[in-house]
């Protein structure tokens, strides 16, 4: 593996020490937070807020071009806070080594390979497909977080990763409120049909990495939270009420419901503000 060959090309290297130095310099413990819903939390949900004005208020004058900012600025934000989040987790140690369950697939890792291919892309049916996905799927996971930010930071005490999750999904929400006001008026079953083909691709291949990892590397993954190995407080009841095949069709069937949900919310709400004005 690529990410095994430079950790030892590292471990072999004079610089060693420094590097794990500054990695530990840069990630140092802050006091346990009491509670996920601290100030810097109500920090992030009023900058989130005010994100979310701007990001509608643009769109009424260009929806399109504001929409790409957002996929070029957020995915450039992402990508940076990524790679922190990575270098800290490897190498903020004093034996390092990469942990593959942190490896970027999770469900709220999506915008960082969505963003960056709408952004190359700009229009096109592949690009609407993708918008769709953001502004659906993605912005629904998205708000989860920032309605619940105890299942992802909650017991997390280096203040740079905090920031860095909660920037993360930040975005997500102000760029899917952007993917959703360019697309609103224009959804119908088509562009539902290929955001549904965009959220099946890449739960084909969180799956394969689910069960390829820990044969490949023999450590447990669990992306998108619906691995066969680690099952997570909130869906263990559903894990052994169901067979794993049933539990991961459910999955599928209720994300894809409250996708389809904002979809047509977006487009009603839309039109009548359309006839309104």
């Amino acid at each position: 593996m690529k990410v095994d060959i430079l950790l030892n090309l590292y471990k072999n290297s004079l610089n060693r020490e420094k590097i794990i130095a500054f990695a530990k310099s840069i990630s140092k413990p802050t006091p346990p937070r009491q509670s996920p819903y601290d100030w810097f939390y109500f920090i992030c949900v009023a900058a989130m807020l005010g994100l979310i004005a701007l990001v509608v208020y643009l769109s009424l004058k260009d929806s399109k071009k504001t929409l790409n900012a957002c996929y070029v600025v957020s995915a450039a934000l992402m990508w940076a806070g990524e790679l922190y989040k990575q270098f800290i987790l490897t190498f903020a140690k004093d034996i390092p080594s990469y942990n593959w369950y942190y490896f970027p697939f999770q469900f709220c890792s999506m915008p960082l390979y969505t963003y960056v291919i709408a952004a190359i892309l700009k229009k096109g049916k592949v690009y609407d497909a993708i918008s769709a996905f953001n502004a659906t799927y993605c912005l629904f996971a998205g708000l989860l977080v920032m309605i619940a930010p105890e299942s992802v930071v909650g017991k997390t005490t280096c203040f740079g990763i905090v920031f860095q999750s909660l920037l993360h999904h930040v975005l997500m929400v102000v760029t899917g409120v952007a993917a959703l006001c360019a697309y609103a008026k224009d959804y119908d079953l088509i562009l539902y049909r290929n955001s549904f083909f965009v959220f099946s691709v890449t739960i084909v291949i969180a799956e394969i990495l689910n069960f390829l990892l820990p044969a490949v590397t023999g450590q447990k993954v669990n992306m998108f939270f619906i691995g066969p190995y680690i099952k997570l407080n909130f869906f263990a009841p559903f894990l052994n009420a169901f067979s794993y095949p049933i539990f991961v069709l459910l999955y599928v069937l209720v994300f894809s419901e409250i996708a389809a949900g904002i979809m047509y919310a977006a487009y009603k709400f839309s039109h009548r503000v359309k006839k309104r004005y």
